[in-house]
């Protein structure tokens, strides 16, 4: 009985674990897009002259390092 009780709460904790892990890797991705996103706006137009800051290659790499981020920060952690 004392087992199963253990079980019982390590599968709850780990579910719980794992829901907070992922909610605080969703809310630093959010934090990062926005913060990239005014740091591209507040740049001067020279900035987008440049033939490697396409509007691809920033959302490429927009979109890379926010799920590196958020899987450095979220779910991997609880595992």
């Amino acid at each position: 009985a004392i087992f199963v009780g253990l079980g019982v709460y390590n599968l709850v904790m780990g579910c719980f674990s794992t829901l907070f892990w992922g909610l605080v890797g969703e809310a630093v991705g959010i934090r990062f897009r926005r913060d990239f996103f005014r740091a591209v706006l507040s740049q001067e137009i020279g900035f987008f002259e440049d033939p490697s800051k396409t509007s691809g290659s920033l959302a490429q790499t927009l979109s890379i390092d926010v799920e590196t981020l958020q899987n450095g920060t979220g779910v991997k952690i609880s595992n």
